[in-house]
């Protein structure tokens, strides 16, 4: 009987050790979850930085507007368009205003705006606005 007794505190403490043990490594589980979790948050950001349209020298002098009295009696120049994904609102107007600029534009009036943006690029120089 007494090895009984020995054998169920050996058992006891076996538990205690093993418990212990459990609680150590979900510490480091999650320890690890959040250092995971920090190290993916920055790479998506960084990707999501890394992936914004920036501008041509020169492209953010290009207006672009839905209005169609703002190209009224200026001269269509060409076509420009944008694809999405869009990571930054701006993407889109940003990818037009860069097409626009080898065309000579300075104004690019939208023609649709979904997954494949498409717009007129126009010369208005000269014309009041």
């Amino acid at each position: 009987m007494a090895s009984y007794i020995r054998g169920a505190t050996v058992s006891a403490r076996s538990h205690g050790e093993a418990k212990h043990r459990r609680e150590k490594a979900t510490q480091g589980e999650v320890r690890m979850t959040r250092v995971a979790t920090t190290w993916l948050g920055v790479l998506v950001l960084i990707a999501f930085i890394g992936c914004a349209t920036t501008l041509a020298p020169g492209a953010e002098k290009i207006r672009v507007t839905r209005n169609p009295a703002d190209v009224e009696g200026c001269k269509a120049v060409g076509t420009v368009e944008a694809r999405a994904p869009y990571n930054t609102a701006n993407d889109a107007k940003h990818q037009m205003q860069n097409g626009a600029l080898p065309l000579g534009a300075d104004v690019v009036f939208i023609t649709n705006y979904s997954d494949k943006a498409t717009g007129v690029a126009y010369q208005c120089q000269g014309r009041p606005r």
